[in-house]
């Protein structure tokens, strides 16, 4: 998975296939510190078959989606939007970064209308920060 995740995303050479390394180097893709371009839209992290790693060690998949909603939230104080789609039929994954994991049929149903979007759609995003006084103040 690590090995898989380190050539998709071209981490650095030093990263060291754990959580803690998968954790860092996104923290640095959030704050554009490493792989990522502000002048980009932003970064999407698309899993195909991710029910082969839940099969193999549930917590470690739950773990991965954690680590990039987490990472996602930093990101957005940065206006970096980041997203993640996982390929899954697992409906176990409980909340992920305090949110349900939200599920849909969207290669199955058409879209409705047939353009999804519209300039007045609003997209709505919900972060939450955790600060002392001192730390808000700053």
């Amino acid at each position: 998975m690590h090995t898989a995740f380190a050539a998709s995303m071209s981490f650095p050479d030093y990263y060291r296939k754990n959580l803690d390394a998968f954790n860092d180097v996104l923290s640095d893709v959030a704050t554009f510190s490493y792989g990522s371009d502000p002048a980009t839209a932003g970064t999407v992290l698309a899993i195909a078959d991710f029910d082969v790693l839940l099969q193999i060690d549930h917590r470690t998949g739950q773990k991965i989606l954690e680590i990039f909603a987490r990472q996602a939230r930093l990101a957005a104080l940065y206006g970096h939007p980041m997203l993640c789609f996982v390929e899954t039929t697992a409906s176990d994954l409980g909340p992920v970064g305090g949110t349900d994991v939200y599920a849909g049929t969207v290669w199955d149903t058409p879209p409705d209308p047939p353009d999804p979007f519209d300039e007045a759609d609003v997209l709505e995003f919900g972060f939450q920060i955790y600060a002392t006084q001192v730390e808000a103040a700053d």
